[in-house]
């Protein structure tokens, strides 16, 4: 039986609508308190981090450093889902 994806790499599976209604908070939730959605994108690396809360907490106690990809970022754009 031979697996084409490497041992590494998590498929992301997409699980719709929870019970909730809501869809997605689990996908891309923040990589600080893991509690809620990711809604902020660093620029210019591109990398959805935190949350509203998390990301005024990160820049009030370090630099503008990424917490993926350590790369310096510019600022922190909020998006929305439609």
């Amino acid at each position: 039986n031979l697996n084409p994806s490497p041992r590494h790499v998590k498929k992301k599976e997409s699980s719709g609508n929870d019970s909730n209604g809501e869809s997605g908070d689990e996908s891309d939730p923040c990589t600080i308190c893991y509690d809620v959605k990711a809604t902020y994108v660093l620029l210019p690396c591109g990398h959805m981090i935190f949350c509203a809360k998390c990301k005024e907490e990160y820049e009030k106690t370090s630099e503008k450093i990424c917490p993926k990809c350590r790369a310096k970022y510019q600022q922190a754009i909020e998006v929305q889902d439609d």
